[in-house]
């Protein structure tokens, strides 16, 4: 079995794009005023320690000359010699969906697509989050069918949280997979200096260009992307150990289909300090489906939906109400992206039916806030074993559970 990088293993090649900044021009300008390239002619090219090469160029340059038994040529430094024109004649505009949420600014833009493109710019709404389904960038290619149609994007980093001890040496990343969907494509002026009308594509979120089903992000990447991948499912679709006791809100991200959840125990919500500070983790964060627990009211209104999650917010919104000051739950989600029916209150979960408005697609979400006691808790567990699963097999149970202390 071949070593780790041993050339029998290793790529043959590969491709990047990268653009020019200041610094480098200026380099660029250097040398072409004062560098110089040497080499050896003739069919006589000895092994030469390059001190001896530089004590010949100091006596006799500029020129070819002999010195001792070496034929030394020289010139002067110029880029186009160390590489060939290429002309990145086409614009297009590329929506990459898959890359972290918090990673979206042009320094990885530039990395998920370089290997045949250079970055124009990154869309406004996408650094503003207006639609967190793709990054959208505008690009320069030499030629659009050499974008690929998946990029595997490798994050190191310190922050992140793995599913196993780290490592003892080296650094630790997390590998994701980036569809690369092809939008737009503007041809080059033509020879009246015309530019034809951009060439638009067809795609769906979720699914590979030119594919028709959707992948699973859980699939593991190609062998030659990472080196190995835990076979446990569990470790593979993200279970996480506690860290600590102390929990604050737990905002989830499938950023694929615009979904980001926002699951808070707020203790309380019958204050407007506290329902304007929910605003602001909402805002913040752009959730889009909120999960609050203990809300601690029996009545909530429009008006207090509205200051807590959104405008867009008061017409898909469920409540459990509190008992007297304790408990409570509410779910709202935002009505650009998603309808809410089924709904069913038990005595402590909300469970209802979520469509996306994207691709329609349902799936089931229930919302916890468990009881203190120990005898309720085996109630409450029996109460979840009685909620009747989806069809579809797609549900996701949250909240506050009480089931630690």
């Amino acid at each position: 079995m071949a070593r780790p990088g041993d050339p029998s293993v290793r790529p043959l090649d590969t491709c990047a794009v990268a653009f020019s900044i200041d610094d480098m021009d200026h380099e660029l300008d250097r040398l072409s005023m004062h560098g110089m390239v040497a080499w050896l002619g003739g069919g006589n090219r000895p092994v030469v320690e390059p001190e001896v090469i530089k004590r010949a160029i100091c006596h006799h340059f500029p020129g070819s000359f002999p010195y001792r038994n070496l034929d030394i040529h020289t010139r002067p430094w110029q880029l186009v010699t160390h590489g060939d024109i290429c002309d990145l004649k086409y614009r297009v505009r590329l929506c990459l969906e898959g890359i972290p949420l918090h990673t979206w600014n042009e320094n990885i833009a530039k990395r998920a697509i370089a290997r045949a493109c250079d970055l124009d710019y990154v869309e406004k709404s996408s650094l503003d989050r207006e639609d967190t389904r793709a990054l959208s960038v505008w690009a320069w290619t030499h030629n659009p069918s050499d974008i690929p149609k998946v990029t595997w994007l490798t994050l190191s980093c310190r922050k992140a949280e793995f599913h196993s001890t780290p490592a003892a040496r080296g650094r630790r990343g997390l590998t994701f997979r980036v569809l690369v969907h092809l939008d737009l494509v503007e041809d080059p002026p033509g020879r009246d200096g015309r530019a034809a009308a951009p060439r638009d594509y067809t795609w769906h979120y979720g699914v590979v260009d030119g594919e028709r089903t959707l992948c699973d992000r859980h699939d593991p990447p190609p062998a030659g992307v990472r080196g190995s991948r835990r076979d446990d499912d569990d470790d593979r679709r993200g279970r996480r150990e506690r860290q600590g006791d102390n929990w604050g809100p737990l905002l989830v991200f499938m950023a694929q289909l615009n979904c980001q959840i926002l699951n808070w125990n707020v203790r309380g919500m019958n204050d407007g300090a506290r329902q304007d500070s929910v605003s602001e983790l909402v805002r913040s964060t752009g959730a889009t489906i909120v999960c609050l627990q203990e809300i601690k009211m029996q009545v909530m209104d429009h008006n207090v939906v509205s200051r807590t999650a959104g405008a867009k917010f008061v017409n898909s919104y469920i409540v459990l109400p509190a008992e007297q000051t304790r408990g409570g739950i509410l779910l709202a989600v935002n009505e650009d992206f998603f309808d809410l029916s089924d709904v069913e209150l038990t005595t402590n979960a909300i469970t209802a039916q979520i469509t996306m408005r994207a691709d329609g697609i349902k799936w089931q979400i229930t919302v916890v806030y468990g009881p203190q006691g120990d005898a309720a808790k085996l109630q409450f567990l029996q109460e979840l074993k009685k909620i009747p699963p989806p069809e579809h097999n797609r549900w996701l149970i949250l909240g506050d559970f009480n089931l630690i202390y």
